[in-house]
């Protein structure tokens, strides 16, 4: 599993900079099935429950 800081890396390498899995596979040194299942959602493990807890509140001010 990697930790939540790899994770948000991936993921802004993915939206913000427009990387494909085999692109950020290769500048992070990680394998293209790793990439491809955080993003795809299938690894989120214990992750999803903070997302779904953050995003609850985000109509909160």
């Amino acid at each position: 599993m990697i930790d939540y800081e790899t994770f948000m890396k991936i993921k802004s390498y993915h939206e913000k900079d427009g990387l494909n899995c085999n692109q950020i596979a290769a500048i992070m040194g990680l394998s293209f099935k790793t990439v491809d299942k955080w993003l795809n959602g299938t690894n989120l493990g214990h992750y999803t429950s903070f997302f779904l807890r953050s995003s609850d509140y985000s109509h909160r001010q």
